[in-house]
């Protein structure tokens, strides 16, 4: 602590400030569902000739995920519902003829959807919730940088008497007065 104490101010100068990340807007987090749904989309449009009617939801997973780890809630839930509805286009019986398993397909693929977008919700959260701890224990240490900052290079402790308590001197050579001090206060009774 003393040599955390002793260092000048420009010690911590070469340091880059710990990086709080930008907050998106709604628009930019709402625009990322479609965005992320639609390259999903072409990808499987891009693979219908192998896939066939297999796994309609499947690449509408991924779109999921990131516009609900980037977005929250919301664009999960948004990014949920298109899939759902675009994937039912790759379903062999059609929308409203779907068969029990096409049900159950659909069903799980908006249950995990709903799933996906609270957890991206909850890392929204638990990301602001970093960003001002981070933004506080910066400030903190500014704070306490400002004083450490005007700490004199050896400081004596006083009571009330005038009897020195302790010496703080880093590393300076103490005088013999302030040693004999020193000496006689540490062997004054409690």
């Amino acid at each position: 602590m003393a040599d955390f104490a002793m260092k000048s101010p420009d010690a911590h100068a070469g340091q880059a400030p710990p990086s709080v990340p930008v907050p998106w807007s709604s628009a930019m987090k709402y625009g990322l569902a479609p965005i992320a749904v639609a390259l999903a989309l072409a990808a499987r449009v891009a693979l219908q000739p192998v896939l066939g009617d297999e796994a309609p939801y499947l690449f509408f997973v991924p779109a999921v995920l990131v516009a609900a780890g980037l977005g929250g809630l919301g664009p999960g839930l948004v990014a949920t519902a298109l899939g759902l509805a675009l994937g039912s286009f790759f379903v062999r019986s059609g929308f409203p003829h779907f068969s029990r398993p096409e049900l159950a397909s659909a069903a799980a693929f908006a249950v995990i959807g709903i799933g996906m977008a609270w957890g991206g919700e909850q890392l929204q959260r638990n990301r602001r919730r970093a960003a001002a701890s981070t933004q506080d224990t910066v400030a903190r240490e500014a704070h306490l940088q400002s004083i450490l900052d005007t700490v004199p290079d050896a400081m004596v402790v006083i009571d009330e008497r005038g009897v020195t308590l302790d010496i703080l001197a880093g590393d300076l050579q103490l005088s013999h007065d302030l040693d004999i001090n020193y000496m006689l206060v540490a062997e004054r009774p409690a």
